[in-house]
């Protein structure tokens, strides 16, 4: 009987912490006290603010309450999921901060190689072709950043180099930028080269058939 009891007090304790979305409660109050006192011409971009902000947030939050371990350790100090998720990334923000200021090129490199070498094992694996020719394309165009950190001294003078290699890497990764970048820049260059030789190859077999007769 104490079991029972034990089972469905803990079960409705995991309900009840799945179903309570404190941070998106309190941007859903906040906003409406702002809208409320919002003249008439800012309540449409209040509205915007809300579309803009509540649905994400409540995604987390469901996500976050989601895990285990996180309403583990809630029933036990009473801290919502969502908080031990918002500090975590601050902790994990600063970190990466602090790792950025003290070796920007390292960390660069990191960011750049990780994720995209755990994906290309994946890629080999995957059924789908699309996958090979985007990471295929990812590499070179970051071996080219590689060169450039050789100038990065002198470049960073006038801009931030590793702000913009990261930024730059992050949608070479995630936004298909690398297959991009090959299509429109890469490809019509090796294209022309291609071209070329095959050109100066035609000439040449030319020549040699003219010397031939001769």
């Amino acid at each position: 009987m104490d079991k029972s009891k034990n089972l469905i007090v803990s079960v409705e304790e995991k309900v009840s912490v799945e179903s309570s979305l404190p941070a998106t409660d309190l941007l859903e109050k906040s906003i409406t006290r702002v809208e409320a006192n919002s003249p008439k011409p800012l309540k449409p971009v209040v509205k915007l603010a809300h579309d803009y902000l509540s649905v994400p947030l409540e995604a987390v939050e469901r996500k976050a309450n989601s895990y285990s371990v996180l309403n583990s350790f809630h029933r036990l100090t009473k801290i919502p999921p969502i908080a031990i998720v918002g500090l975590i990334s601050i902790v994990v923000l600063v970190t990466l901060r602090r790792i950025y200021r003290t070796n920007a090129h390292f960390f660069s490199n990191v960011v750049g190689v990780i994720y995209p070498a755990f994906s290309s094992i994946l890629a080999i694996e995957a059924p789908n072709p699309d996958d090979d020719e985007r990471w295929l394309t990812y590499w070179p165009v970051f071996g080219l950043f590689v060169l450039a950190d050789h100038s990065a001294s002198s470049i960073k003078k006038y801009f931030p180099y590793f702000t913009f290699k990261i930024a730059a890497l992050y949608w070479l990764a995630h936004r298909n930028g690398a297959l991009d970048v090959y299509r429109r820049i890469i490809r019509p260059i090796l294209i022309q080269i291609s071209k070329r030789q095959q050109k100066s190859q035609g000439s040449s077999i030319q020549t040699n058939n003219l010397t031939q007769a001769a």
